[in-house]
């Protein structure tokens, strides 16, 4: 996050307000980058802290520091509160925002026309979420209902629908802290697992 910062700062016209979420890799991966020579991007959601927020899609060159505006995210739907995950499949940009317990689910912005596309409220609320490696037409994740027990979860990208695949074992010391840093899959890209820690020292 520092040196995220630290990039951004020097090429962002925004004041020291604006903060960045929902950063996602995009373009090259490591191996395509040592083979084209091109560089690492992500994409990221900047809004501000005013209320009502305004905010805009970004994509950041990871070695030159570049950063470019995408779009700036028109109303009604420029409150993104997009402080969670986000990915990037088929060339179009998914963040997951939220602002329970009245709004929240996941919105779609098109990489190639740099259109924002959707706002889509989910039955539960997401925490984190990527490409799902066995079907281009969803994405796969975390979420939670409002008992606070959390999924393993898909997304349909053509019904915009969510749904649950499996809960998490509901031990004692599984609590979620508030930090949707606690979940992690063992390659964003193509997920195979995922790893979740917590503060009791109890991992799945």
């Amino acid at each position: 996050r520092q040196e995220l910062d630290a990039a951004t700062s020097s090429s962002s016209s925004s004041s020291s307000s604006t903060f960045f979420v929902s950063a996602t890799m995009h373009e090259a991966t490591n191996s395509t980058k040592q083979a084209t020579g091109q560089a690492t991007k992500l994409v990221l959601t900047g809004s501000s802290t005013l209320i009502p927020e305004s905010s805009t899609i970004y994509q950041l060159d990871t070695e030159s520091g570049a950063q470019e505006a995408l779009l700036d995210v028109a109303a009604p739907n420029e409150d993104l509160a997009a402080f969670s995950d986000a990915c990037v499949c088929g060339g179009k940009y998914y963040g997951v925002f939220a602002n329970p317990p009245m709004d929240f689910g996941i919105f779609t912005a098109d990489l190639g026309s740099n259109q924002f596309q959707a706002r889509t409220h989910t039955s539960n609320l997401w925490h984190k979420v990527t490409c799902d490696p066995n079907d281009d037409t969803k994405l796969v994740g975390v979420s939670s209902d409002t008992a606070g027990v959390f999924y393993i979860a898909k997304f349909d990208l053509v019904t915009l629908e969510d749904t649950t695949v499996a809960p998490f074992p509901t031990d004692s010391k599984a609590v979620w802290n508030g930090y949707d840093a606690q979940l992690q899959f063992d390659d964003p890209a193509r997920p195979t697992a995922l790893y979740v820690s917590f503060a009791d020292d109890a991992v799945i």
